[in-house]
């Protein structure tokens, strides 16, 4: 279903794989009900990371980033179908955690 949404790779996980995430950042800490996780990915031009300006980087990520999120939209309405609900997790922000000294965020 995920790489009919346009993601080139998914996968499952159970929501224990993530027992090591700082606190507030584990799957339950989101949403109470979780019992898997949902991991998909898109492929990034490589060569946009080898460019030595930072302007097609920054603007191939963005729209990396919008395009990640619409797919996890669309995961989440097609689970409802079989009455299977989900979170979507956005891909960059907003944060919950801003460390300024490290400029940080997650």
């Amino acid at each position: 279903m995920v790489t009919g949404l346009g993601a080139d790779k998914c996968g499952i996980a159970d929501t224990e794989r993530f027992s090591a995430a700082p606190e507030g950042f584990r799957p339950a800490d989101i949403y109470s009900g979780c019992k898997s996780v949902v991991v998909f990915l898109k492929r990034l031009p490589p060569e946009v990371i080898m460019a030595e300006n930072p302007v097609p980087y920054t603007h191939t990520a963005n729209l990396l980033y919008s395009s990640l999120d619409q797919i996890g939209m669309g995961l989440c309405s097609g689970l409802e179908k079989w009455n299977i609900h989900g979170v979507p997790v956005p891909t960059d922000v907003p944060y919950l955690y801003w460390d300024p000294e490290n400029k940080h965020g997650m």
